[in-house]
């Protein structure tokens, strides 16, 4: 609008989408007029845990296992931790995670399980949240029956069941 000899800024206005939204206002100061867009911060994060058990569904403390070139061992639960707390991020959101589990050593009486477990984990956005999407096992590992993944809100757990050693010797 004319203000005296000015050209001056009357109003400043939002299409009804944006207006809507409460993430975006507009001000006007003078001759200056700001858009200001509020982000909401997405945040999340996992772990990822490992459970030994037997035939019967007992849970064995002390197998130990290497992943991705650290060694962790069950305790008196069964539970090892693999990873704790990982961050998701808008930078990681898209990148699938991988763990590489072998067992090195079986709890006493037991067998130790034969093969590379393979967990891969993928993450998505889910309204203000990053959360897990998947988390699968390779190929070799589901068909042994001996390994499953459970996913309970943003905790993974590779479940891993041991043979026990079964037979008889004399010396």
């Amino acid at each position: 609008k004319v203000d005296g000899a000015n050209y001056v800024i009357d109003t400043a206005t939002l299409d009804e989408t944006s207006a809507a939204s409460n993430q975006v206002r507009v001000e006007v100061q003078g001759n200056t007029i700001t858009v200001i867009v509020i982000e909401e911060k997405i945040e999340g994060n996992y772990t990822v845990k490992l459970n030994k058990q037997n035939e019967q569904g007992e849970v064995l403390q002390g197998a130990v296992f290497t992943v991705n070139g650290t060694n962790i061992t069950t305790d008196a639960q069964g539970y090892a931790t693999i990873a704790e707390n990982v961050e998701i991020t808008k930078d990681t959101v898209n990148v699938v995670d991988t763990y590489t589990l072998e067992e090195i050593r079986a709890p006493e009486g037991y067998v130790v399980y034969d093969g590379v477990i393979t967990l891969n984990v993928s993450k998505k956005v889910d309204g203000a949240n990053y959360v897990i999407d998947t988390a699968t096992l390779d190929e070799t590992s589901l068909a042994s029956n001996q390994v499953r993944v459970e996913v309970q809100g943003n905790t993974i757990t590779v479940i891993v069941i041991e043979e026990k050693i079964e037979g008889a010797y004399s010396v």
